[in-house]
């Protein structure tokens, strides 16, 4: 008997899946070459019908790097080729994007729309390690705000750390869980909803950026809210890395899909210097510092080789060549035995977290005498 390895993109059929193939039995045809099977993994540029302009440098020219996203639900994905933006052909609406982050998004993406015990502490390593990064680049009793906190585990951390720490969230399921269980400062509304006033020292957007159909807006908008030479901390999955395997990388919820190139620019062209690239070119997570400053580029006076960068990454890989890295499989292997443990005690470990949580007056009541 022989077997036909075929891409989720071609197979609707119900056959048993191993990974992101199907398996299906075929005796009368011949088993596909390992080249023929890479050839449909990997990345393609062609060309896009698109004639909107870029988002982020007004260009109106555009390749087109998928037709799938990775539950091989149609999607067709573009590249800039002036800047090298990676994002959706077409953008959501407002209304769109709020029904579907208000209903759907975190039980379809993450399969949970309240968060499991195991996914609460893995938030609540990364909140401290967010602590740990920034922290020194902060006064005491600093105003931190994180736009999208999910389940709010980086405000608790912020605010038990010494911080008047708050966050917005649209997910109602997250959004209650946040407030009910943590006890942290955070309510249900969108980046869109705060006024313009400069009352913070940092805004943090972990995760968020790349789910935001206007960037150039909503840096805009996040530069309003921050006081003089405030911070403005974003992390996002690194196209430029790349993060993902290719019939992996695109997923609805990330309309815009950023590399280091990509991600700076946006930042000086709204009125940011980039203070520190915190993460490596390698690392599938881009982590970039921004700091509110008084000027500006305009976007459209950029003469960048972002197209030529995005393309070399964006097909860098095929499917197979992805998970034969060598960092690939031994981090893999500790990923998964870190992550069994994990979820064998995230019960217990969870409970005695919530019961080490001061009350809310003893924090407030500490932060006043450090202001």
């Amino acid at each position: 008997m022989m077997f036909l390895v075929s891409w989720r993109a071609g197979c609707r059929t119900g056959f048993p899946q191993i990974g992101n193939y199907h398996i299906k039995s075929l005796p009368s045809r011949p088993a596909l070459k390992i080249s023929e099977v890479q050839s449909t993994m990997r990345i393609k540029i062609t060309p896009s019908s698109r004639t909107a302009e870029c988002s982020l440098c007004r260009h109106t020219e555009f390749s087109q790097v998928a037709d799938r996203d990775r539950k091989c639900n149609e999607l067709k994905t573009v590249v800039c080729k002036k800047c090298g933006l990676v994002s959706h052909e077409c953008i959501p609406s407002n209304q769109e994007l709020l029904e579907y982050y208000q209903e759907d998004y975190r039980s379809e993406y993450n399969g949970e729309a309240t968060p499991s015990a195991y996914r609460v502490l893995r938030e609540w390593d990364r909140g401290q390690a967010l602590v740990k990064q920034l922290g020194s680049y902060l006064a005491e009793s600093s105003d931190v705000l994180e736009v999208g906190s999910g389940i709010g585990c980086t405000v608790k951390s912020f605010e038990l750390a010494g911080y008047r720490s708050i966050g917005i969230e649209p997910g109602r399921g997250f959004c209650e869980y946040s407030r009910n269980v943590l006890g942290a400062d955070v309510s249900e509304a969108i980046l869109a909803d705060l006024p313009a006033e400069e009352r913070y020292d940092m805004v943090m957007l972990v995760h968020v950026l790349e789910h935001l159909n206007d960037p150039m807006s909503s840096f805009e908008h996040v530069h309003s809210l921050l006081r003089p030479g405030g911070l403005f901390y974003v992390e996002v999955p690194n196209c430029g890395a790349p993060h993902a395997a290719p019939p992996k990388m695109f997923h609805y919820a990330h309309i815009f899909n950023y590399a280091s190139w990509t991600l700076s620019h946006l930042g000086q062209s709204t009125g940011f210097d980039v203070k520190e690239v915190i993460s490596s070119e390698s690392n599938k997570n881009l982590q970039i510092l921004f700091q509110k400053s008084n000027t500006r580029n305009d976007s459209r006076s950029f003469d960048m080789n972002g197209y030529e960068k995005s393309c070399e990454s964006l097909t860098r890989y095929t499917n197979l060549t992805y998970h034969l890295r060598w960092n690939y499989v031994t981090t893999r292997m500790a990923t998964m035995v870190h992550h069994l443990c994990g979820r064998i005690r995230a019960e217990r470990r969870l409970e005695k977290l919530i019961k080490s949580f001061p009350e809310k007056s003893d924090i407030d009541s500490g932060i006043r005498r450090a202001a």
